[in-house]
C-alpha cells in the first residue's frame, strides 16, 4: 500500500512539473500570432522594389497591428543593419517626428500606428539596397516586410534634328557641286578651296559621253570625315543625338563613295564634330546636261 501511495504522489510531481512548464513565454509557442505590418498604398508610395534616381527620397506608409502581444519596437534597416537615423524620417499620425531607429512604441501605438517615413536613397549608379520594416512585440515575435531599391541615373536624349538638302554634280554650274549638311544648302565643290561651311562635294564627271559621264561619286571636304555605317544602323528609326553619336563611333572611314544609289545612307562628322546621318532619297541623272542631282534626308 506504502509503494502505491508514493507511486501516487510521484505522478502527481511529474503532471504538476508539466503544467509549470507548458505556460511559458508565447515566443516558443508555434501558434502565437505576431503583429502585422503592411505598407499603405497610394499616390507617392513605395510599397514594393522599384528604382529611383541617386539621392531620390523614398516615401513609405507602414501601419502596424498588435497580434497576441502588445508590440514594443519598431525599427528600419537597410542591408540587414540599422539605418542612420539622419537619412531618415518618421511622422506619426498626429504630425509629431520621431527622430529615433529602432523605435520604442508606447501608449496605443503598441497596439496600432500607421508612420509616414521618408528615406534618402542611396546616390550610387547601379546599386540595390534591401531595406526593412520589422515590428517586435513584447514577446519576441518580430514580423518584417522588404523591398529593393535600385538606383540608376537617368539616360538623357536629346531628338535629332532633321532637315533635307540637294547636291548636285560638281561639272555643273559654278557655285554647284558641294553641300552644307548644317543646314542643307548646295555650295561650291572646288577641291582645293571649296566653300568653307560644306562637308560633302560630289566628285563629278569621267570625261564621257554627256548623258553617262557623271560618277555619282561624294567625298567628304573640308576636313570632314564619311563612313559607312555599321549593318545595323538605320537612318529611318535614327531619332536621338546620342544614338547618332553611337552609330558613328561604329562606322568604317572611306576616303570616297562607290556609286552613289537610292537609299544608301552614310555618316559624316564636320570638323566641328557635329556628326549627320545622310540617306539619298532620289539620284536624278539629267542626260542633256550636268545638273544631275541628288536628294539628301539629313539627321543631325
Amino acid at each position: 500500500m506504502k509503494k502505491l501511495n508514493a507511486l501516487i504522489v510521484l505522478l502527481a510531481l511529474l503532471a504538476s512539473v508539466t503544467i509549470f512548464t507548458g505556460c511559458g513565454g508565447d515566443e516558443d509557442d508555434p501558434l502565437a500570432v505576431g503583429p502585422t505590418l503592411t505598407f499603405g498604398a497610394g499616390a507617392g508610395f513605395t510599397t514594393g522594389d522599384a528604382t529611383i534616381e541617386p539621392n531620390e527620397i523614398i516615401t513609405v506608409q507602414v501601419n502596424g497591428v498588435a497580434g497576441d502581444a502588445r508590440m514594443a519596437t519598431f525599427s528600419i534597416e537597410e542591408d540587414g543593419n540599422i539605418l542612420n537615423a539622419n537619412r531618415i524620417t518618421v511622422t506619426d499620425l498626429n504630425a509629431m517626428d520621431i527622430t529615433a531607429n529602432p523605435i520604442s512604441l508606447s501608449g496605443d501605438e503598441r497596439d496600432n500606428f500607421t508612420y509616414l517615413i521618408t528615406i534618402i536613397g542611396r546616390d550610387m549608379d547601379g546599386t540595390s539596397n534591401t531595406y526593412g520594416f520589422s515590428i517586435e512585440d513584447r514577446d519576441g515575435v518580430i514580423t518584417t516586410e522588404t523591398f529593393t531599391i535600385t538606383i540608376e541615373v537617368p539616360v538623357v536624349t536629346t531628338p535629332v534634328d532633321s532637315i533635307g538638302g540637294v547636291l548636285f554634280n560638281s561639272a555643273g554650274p559654278v557655285g554647284t557641286g558641294g553641300i552644307d549638311l548644317d543646314t542643307g544648302t548646295g555650295t561650291g565643290s572646288g577641291q582645293t578651296m571649296p566653300a568653307p561651311d560644306s562637308e560633302l562635294r560630289d566628285l563629278g564627271i569621267d570625261g564621257g559621253q554627256l548623258d553617262q559621264n557623271w560618277l555619282q561619286k561624294i567625298a567628304p571636304i573640308n576636313n570632314a570625315v564619311l563612313r559607312t555605317p555599321d549593318p545595323t544602323f538605320s537612318f529611318a528609326t535614327t531619332a536621338t543625338k546620342e544614338a547618332l553619336a553611337a552609330s558613328y563611333a561604329l562606322g568604317t572611314d572611306i576616303m570616297e563613295s562607290e556609286k552613289i544609289s537610292e537609299g544608301d545612307e552614310f555618316l559624316v562628322q564636320n570638323a566641328a564634330g557635329t556628326i549627320f546621318a545622310i540617306r539619298f532619297d532620289e539620284v536624278n541623272v539629267t542626260p542633256s546636261d550636268n545638273d544631275d542631282n541628288y536628294v539628301i534626308s539629313i539627321k543631325k
